[in-house]
């Protein structure tokens, strides 16, 4: 290994410039970033990825909404304990009580959007590190600098 993380990173959100900016910053971090246009895209990613994956995870998005990928991440006893999740929002208001039910069974941050990319950094790096202790795996910590 080359000092790259066995964690991957995936992006989840229907806006591209999210995407692509998140994924970016995630390798820039040492991270192998994925993406997914809507939740389709991400569980099958999911389901079909061995490594374990931090997901970070827009909550309206068309098609498969964050919270019906939550919901079908809790009633998925592989998904719910080999990944990691985090949702990402620019409208927590909108988080109905059954996302509020699946959020707290992942123990799972709510990042709103807009916001600071350090602090977005340092949960994926916290969700990354449980996910290593978890599976026994190295290389999952934040590099050392920073490139923003």
């Amino acid at each position: 290994m080359t000092g790259e993380s066995i964690i991957q990173v995936l992006i989840v959100d229907d806006d591209p410039g999210i995407r692509q900016t998140l994924c970016a910053v995630m390798e820039d971090e040492g991270y192998t970033a994925l993406e997914a246009a809507d939740g389709a895209i991400a569980l099958a990613l999911l389901r079909g990825n061995s490594h374990p994956v931090v997901v970070v995870l827009d909550l309206l998005m068309p098609l498969y909404s964050g919270e019906f990928v939550l919901q079908a991440v809790v009633n998925d006893h592989h998904l719910s304990t080999r990944h990691a999740y985090m949702m990402l929002t620019a409208q927590p208001n909108c988080i109905t009580p059954a996302c509020a039910t699946y959020i707290a069974q992942l123990d799972m941050p709510i990042i709103q959007k807009p916001f600071e990319l350090d602090a977005l950094l340092d949960a994926v790096t916290r969700a990354a590190c449980r996910l290593a202790a978890r599976h026994g795996l190295d290389g999952a910590t934040r590099s050392s600098h920073s490139s923003l």
